[in-house]
This record gives C-alpha cells, structure tokens and sequence, in this order.
C-alpha cells in the first residue's frame, strides 16, 4: 500500500506548499507520517508528525479569539498529532537508550 501511495501522497506535499494550502498540507503531513508508522519507519514517521504540527501552529498562532483558538487547538487531528509525537519520542528514546 506504502508503494501505491507515496506518489501521490508526494504529489499532495508539493501542491498543499506551493500554493499555500495549510490544511491540506498538515492532512498530507499527517497522513504521511501514519505511512511511515505503518511500514516502521517510526524515526521518519516521528519527523512527518512533528511537521504537521508545527504547521497547525501556524494555524493557531494567526488565530486571534481565544475559544477559536482552543476549538482549534483541540480537532482530532491536532490531539493526534501530539499523541502520535508524544510515543513516537518515548519509543525512540528507549531504542536509543537500549542500543547506546
């Protein structure tokens, strides 16, 4: 499934940044790190999550209410994203440890 998808995944990543698609880039971010994740890419997948988030602060920071803020803030997508990061530094944290 990796192999179907990357091109056009890749394809997504570049238009969303060209044009200035925040959102659809931080979907096609996130998107991209679950495919990682899924074939263990966990380092790469890690990087791809941490992306996405940096993005929706982007988002969040030009948002000027502070309840539009915290709606935002809490999306699915956004509360995902820190958990994914969140795992993804303790796993990569104990496989340092153990092979250090």
């Amino acid at each position: 499934m990796y192999a179907a998808a990357k091109p056009y995944l890749d394809k997504s990543l570049k238009l969303s940044a060209d044009f200035g698609l925040i959102p659809e880039l931080i979907t096609a971010q996130a998107l991209s790190g679950r495919l990682h994740l899924q074939t263990g890419n966990f380092e790469e997948a890690f990087a791809c999550f941490r992306r996405a988030l940096e993005s929706a602060r982007e988002v969040s920071n030009r948002i000027t209410d502070r309840k539009d803020k915290e709606l935002y803030q809490n999306l699915p997508r956004n509360r995902f994203l820190v958990e994914q990061i969140t795992q993804l530094a303790r796993s990569l944290t104990v496989q340092k440890q153990a092979g250090a």
